[in-house]
């Protein structure tokens, strides 16, 4: 039954996305198939920097030496990241939208400014966090910092959810110019048959 009704919204979608295609004067599909192959590369980059930023940590046994060299490595990495993350968002900024992938635009661009928000809550974090590695710190800075430390968590984990909302939003655009994409697609062929 749940499959059904997947399969009702789809067509659903696939039949509003091509209206919205034709009345609002879209560009031809084959703008949006390259708008698309470009937001493909851009998240693909994207994706490889992450993974040199989160990769080779250590796994030292003990848990102080692991999370001190971890926390090393992150300080040493972060201003290459962010100046990677930056160098893309600026191409996102600057891509072409053809008409008709505005709203997927505006939806991704959303999502790119929330990352750059968690971008720097994750920065504080690890402000704390190498902070609290500091052997001479009293009981007192150590609790200040914890609850610092704690009030931070807690915003990083509703930016989260937003970021996930966003991205819903970033996918359901896409979907309705893919299917958008399909249905004229399908539409030229047919129309070019004898």
């Amino acid at each position: 039954m749940k499959q059904k009704n997947i399969l009702v919204f789809l067509v659903v979608l696939a039949a509003v996305a091509a209206v919205t295609f034709r009345t609002t004067k879209s560009a031809p599909p084959e703008d949006i198939k390259a708008y698309l192959a470009q937001i493909d590369l851009l998240d693909q980059r994207t994706q490889e920097a992450s993974e040199a930023f989160q990769s080779g940590f250590s796994t030292a046994e003990n848990p102080r030496v692991r999370e001190k060299e971890n926390m090393r490595l992150m300080v040493e990495r972060l201003p290459a990241f962010e100046k990677a993350h930056q160098s893309l968002y600026r191409e996102f900024q600057n891509l072409k939208v053809p008409r008709g992938a505005e709203a997927h635009h505006q939806a991704n661009l959303a999502l790119w400014e929330q990352a750059r928000a968690m971008g720097a809550e994750t920065a504080r974090s690890m402000d704390i966090f190498a902070r609290m590695a500091g052997d001479d710190l009293s009981e007192e800075e150590i609790k200040k910092l914890s609850e610092e430390q704690f009030e931070i968590t807690v915003e990083m984990e509703k930016s989260y959810q937003k970021a996930q909302e966003l991205q819903d939003a970033v996918y359901l655009e896409r979907m309705a110019l893919e299917a958008a994409y399909d249905f004229e697609t399908s539409s030229s062929k047919d129309s070019s048959r004898p």
